[in-house]
């Protein structure tokens, strides 16, 4: 069937389309908002006509170049038309070619398309860079180098230019770096394959952790731990207090008096334990009554020392041998307590008395100091030792001295002398003096 548009001088012969797919004849129009509409029919030419006489001589002017132009009227045929152009739906692009969108609206320049009508049908396919992935798809990583199918990326081109992303679930804790923990829930990554700052973070650590948040009689571990999770629990930064109940003091230390909790978990000396005490500070005055510091000082039990430790019995010079006195000493009588343990001569002596200082009125009756004076066995002289039997008579005023002179044979002789007593000093001196010589 023919058919024409109306509204115009000119009646373009057109195709008339399958009377089964639509209601009656239509035709596609020169108009590019209105792609297809119904038309009338027109008469055909008659077998002998020639192509001008039917118009067909205009199809090579009509509007839009819809129409191919005119070969040649068929003789005989009762419906003799202008060939419809090729659409550019039938054109073979070249390699790195596809149709253009639009490609069912685009018309060849012939009944057929030709390499000519290659620029109008074909467009050069769209890269994949031009992809718009779905959500849960990336671009490839070589997006560059790879095409779409078409002019313009579509769905159908999703495998060809994107990758699944890929999910931190499947990430492994041993991927993260050190002091790192894998996000939690496990995020989505930007790539088909996921990087370590996508799916890992920085793990907490007691660093921060405030110590008046750990239990009671607990303190923070030291040093401070990485904690498991970004926020750091308190049985992840606490530890039980240390207590010196166990702690062994190092020699010359002892344990302090009431073992205290230490300000870690594991006590210090220092926390624990104390110099023992030593009886060198001991005051004597806390000895009991005749008792002395010892000497050496010992070190005590404790840190405090106690009279038991430092203290012992004072000695007595009732058993120190005269023998330890030095010369012009004697034992001290009565004996003395010590001032130590050990009695010493200085304790127990004391100078031995001079008969120098002993008056001849302290003398018995008939006696007189003895000259020169002797030295005594005590610190205090007697009598017995510093006087002895006078051997001089007073006679009136007159004194008679008897001097026992030994004689060569062995005898004594008897010297007699007598004298006024103003002269018997000095006679008695000079007859001292003779018989020491």
């Amino acid at each position: 069937a023919l058919g024409s548009t109306a509204g115009t001088d000119v009646e373009i012969v057109l195709t008339a389309r399958d009377i089964n797919v639509r209601e009656t004849i239509w035709c596609y129009t020169t108009d590019p908002n209105t792609r297809w509409e119904f038309c009338d029919p027109v008469v055909a030419c008659v077998a002998s006509a020639s192509c001008d006489s039917c118009n067909f001589g205009l199809c090579a002017d009509a509007s839009g170049g819809q129409l191919a132009a005119p070969a040649e009227c068929a003789e005989g045929a009762s419906a003799d038309f202008c060939p419809l152009k090729a659409f550019c739906t039938v054109m073979s692009c070249s390699a790195g070619y596809a149709p253009v969108a639009d490609a069912d609206t685009k018309l060849c320049s012939g009944t057929s398309c030709l390499p000519s009508d290659h620029d109008i049908c074909c467009g050069p396919v769209a890269p994949c860079t031009t992809m718009v992935c779905p959500d849960d798809a990336v671009l490839k990583a070589d997006a560059g180098t790879l095409v779409c199918s078409a002019v313009e990326c579509s769905d159908a081109d999703v495998d060809a230019c994107c990758d699944t992303r890929d999910s931190c679930a499947t990430y492994l804790q041993g991927d993260c770096p050190t002091n790192s923990i894998l996000r939690s829930p496990a995020p989505s990554c930007v790539a088909a394959t996921c990087l370590p700052e996508e799916c890992c973070e920085a793990a907490g650590t007691c660093d921060g952790f405030d110590a008046g948040s750990c239990p009671t009689d607990n303190v923070l571990i030291t040093p401070a731990p990485v904690c498991a999770a970004v926020t750091c629990a308190p049985d992840e930064c606490c530890e039980a207090q240390g207590s010196c109940s166990t702690f062994p003091c190092a020699g010359g230390s002892v344990a302090v008096t009431s073992a205290p909790l230490c300000a870690a978990a594991a006590c210090t000396q220092g926390e624990c334990c104390e110099a023992v005490g030593t009886c060198d500070t001991f005051d004597v005055g806390g000895c009991g009554a005749g008792e002395v510091l010892q000497s050496p000082a010992p070190s005590c039990a404790a840190a405090t020392c106690t009279a038991t430790e430092c203290c012992v019995a004072a000695g007595s010079c009732d058993t120190f041998d005269a023998a330890g006195c030095g010369a012009g000493q004697v034992k001290t009588d009565p004996a003395p307590t010590c001032a130590a343990e050990t009695c010493t001569d200085t304790d127990c002596c004391e100078a031995a008395g001079d008969c120098a200082n002993f008056l001849e009125t302290d003398c018995p009756a008939g006696e007189t100091l003895i000259a020169p004076s002797p030295t005594c066995a005590a610190a205090t002289c007697t009598a017995a030792e510093c006087c002895e039997v006078s051997t001089r008579r007073m006679i009136g005023n007159n004194a008679t001295i008897s001097v026992s002179l030994p004689m060569a044979d062995g005898s004594n002789s008897t010297l007699l002398a007598e004298s006024s007593n103003a002269v018997l000093g000095g006679f008695a001196a000079l007859l001292a003096f003779v018989l020491a010589w």
